[in-house]
């Protein structure tokens, strides 16, 4: 027996959708869903060039559908509290002044520090502009910024 070659299609969206389920990502989804669309370009008389043209931009625009979905899904849970917080520099690294440790909430944190001008001497107040895994990002302004404050 010899598939058309719609259902072959559709038999890969299938399977493509099937593995979609065990991946949670969506972006299987997409791809079944130009599969499917070439299927149906194939059904309804496009030629091969045609229909997979046309499958294409449609897996190429739910590809980006999916990845704006899931930006604008990841973002607000990525925001970090700590952003803008005040810390105390307690120790400098002696080989390398751009890293040091901090208090901040009644624990010494692992920091890089940004300044202009001399280093910060302990005892420092900085605020944190942002945080890559357990390294917070502390930023130590001029004592001229501090006094206008």
């Amino acid at each position: 027996m010899l598939i058309s070659s719609s259902i072959f299609w559709w038999l890969a969206a299938l399977l493509v959708a099937m593995l979609e389920v065990s991946s949670g990502s969506f972006y299987l989804l997409a791809v079944a869903l130009g599969l499917g669309s070439v299927g149906l370009g194939l059904f309804l008389g496009l030629g091969l060039p045609l229909a997979l043209s046309a499958g294409s931009m449609v897996m190429a625009l739910a590809v980006l559908a999916v990845a704006r979905w899931r930006q604008r899904r990841i973002l607000p849970s990525m925001v970090d509290d700590d952003t803008g917080q005040e810390v105390q520099l307690t120790w400098l690294a002696a080989d390398n002044p751009h890293q040091g440790r901090v208090r901040y909430r009644g624990c010494e944190w692992d920091a890089e520090l940004d300044y202009t001008g001399a280093p910060p001497l302990p005892g420092v107040h900085g605020c944190i502009t942002g945080r890559h895994a357990n390294l917070l990002r502390v930023h130590f302004a001029p004592p001229s910024e501090h006094q206008e404050k």
